[in-house]
């Protein structure tokens, strides 16, 4: 992954920070698209990371603990 874009001051336009912003690559948006429609594809639709619902620590709040690596990654 390659990280690319640009930070400009909004008062006067001056460029604050530049990495490699005049190449184009695919928007992040794009891409949980087309990760999204993968997973789908691999995991079946029905597929489900199991979910607890437990209460908050403040009354009328619930916390929702997720189980397994819904990220795939390694750690």
């Amino acid at each position: 992954m390659t990280l690319t874009g640009s930070v400009l001051r909004a008062d006067t336009g001056e460029v604050l920070w530049d990495h490699g912003a005049e190449t184009g690559v695919p928007t992040a948006s794009t891409m949980k698209l087309l990760i999204a429609g993968l997973a789908v594809a691999v995991l079946t639709p029905d597929f489900q990371i199991a979910t607890d619902v437990v209460d908050g620590s403040t009354a009328g709040t619930v916390v929702l603990v997720g189980h397994g690596d819904p990220t795939l990654s390694a750690l």
